[in-house]
This record gives C-alpha cells, sequence and structure tokens, in this order.
C-alpha cells in the first residue's frame, strides 16, 4: 500500500499512512519533486569508466521518517527509516528517496512489543537520472529492558540496482542511528535508520 501524501510504501499496512495519516492506496504514485537531468548520461558513465569502472559516493540521511503504535494490552511499537540521502560526485548531485518501507511487529510475554520498519525501496537521481535501489540484506535486533520493556531495531544493510542501461549501483550501510522511548510503565519504542551509507557505482557487461 502507498500514500499519496507523502509518497512511501508501507508493506503489509492497511488503512491510513502511519505518517500523516492519509488514506492508502494500491499502487505508488509518482514523486512529487519531479526528476530533471542536469547532467547528460554519458558524462556520469565516463566519470565511472575514468576510474577503473567503479566510483564510491558517501551518502548522508537529511531526513528521517519515524511512527509508533500501540497494542495491547501494554505493547509499543516504533518504526524509523531514512526518508532522504543526499550526496555528490564531482559537483553532480546525487540524491535518494525512500519509495516503500519494509515493516514487521513481533511480540514477547507478558508485554514486549518489537517493531521493524527498513528502507525497502529507494528512488532517485544522480544528476538527474533516475536510479531505483531495492534492499537485498536486512538487520533486525531485538533489546530487552527490565522490567517488561522491548524494543525492535531494524535498517537495511545492503540495496542494490541500476542507473540507467550501463551503471549498476550498490549501498552498503556504514553507520546506525538508533533512538528509543516509552510511554507510561509497559511501552517502548525502539528506532533505528541508515544514518551514512557507500553508494558504489560500476559499469555492467
Amino acid at each position: 500500500m502507498y500514500c499519496p501524501t507523502c509518497a512511501c510504501g508501507f508493506a503489509g499496512w492497511t488503512g491510513k499512512c502511519p505518517v500523516d495519516g492519509t488514506l492508502l492506496v494500491p499502487h505508488p504514485t509518482t514523486l512529487k519533486t519531479a526528476i530533471r537531468p542536469a547532467v547528460s548520461y554519458e558524462t556520469v558513465v565516463d566519470l565511472i569508466r575514468k576510474n577503473d569502472g567503479v566510483r564510491e559516493i558517501e551518502l548522508q540521511t537529511s531526513e528521517v521518517g519515524r511512527t509508533k503504535r500501540f497494542g495491547f494490552p501494554g505493547r509499543g511499537y516504533g518504526f524509523a527509516w531514512a526518508r532522504r540521502m543526499q550526496g555528490e560526485i564531482d559537483g553532480i548531485a546525487v540524491e535518494l528517496q525512500i519509495d516503500e518501507v519494509g515493516t514487521r511487529k513481533e511480540f514477547g510475554f507478558p508485554y514486549q512489543g518489537y517493531g521493524f520498519a527498513w528502507e525497502q525501496r529507494m528512488r532517485g537521481s544522480i544528476g538527474g537520472h533516475e536510479i531505483i535501489l531495492t534492499a537485498t540484506d536486512v538487520a533486525h535486533e531485538k533489546k530487552f529492558y527490565f522490567p517488561y520493556r522491548g524494543s525492535g531495531y531494524s535498517w537495511a544493510r545492503t540495496l542494490a540496482g541500476d542507473c540507467g542501461e550501463s551503471i549498476r549501483a550498490e549501498m552498503q550501510t556504514t553507520d546506525v542511528s538508533r533512538d528509543k522511548g516509552w510511554f507510561l510503565f509497559y511501552f517502548m519504542f525502539g528506532y533505528a535508520w541508515i544514518n551514512r551509507a557507500t553508494l558504489r557505482l560500476s559499469l555492467g557487461g
């Protein structure tokens, strides 16, 4: 399901968007920001070719999405993800936005609730040319806190995809941010999201 307002996808969710409350729809909408080429595609390809066919770009998260839910009898579920990541290659802007968020809930007796959310798919541009990355490896962690609190943390370790016909891309997470909060006695919320990552661009065969 997808939110037409924030342009995020939520696997396994129904009803309203957990971010802004908009009614979810079954099909994705286009990104709110139009993608317009700033440089030619061949210029980007040449930058990679001149570096033995591989270039690495450091990305940093500039916007984070997060929400929480309550479950009976005293379980709290926290969800967070990198909403936007940015970097550059030789002055050429690189930007990724979340396109689909993966989510999962688990619980433990009697009150522990574990909410997991990760960057399932990211979409953006390199110099104006569309790039789409999908998670290929996802981390999940559980933490316990006395006496009954539990919190879950999750993020995409690796995402992979393409930019046009010639460029292959793989993003490796290098730094993860975590946060936690609680409400009353039993409600515990754990949040984790990609903070920094390395985007590796290579030329396909």
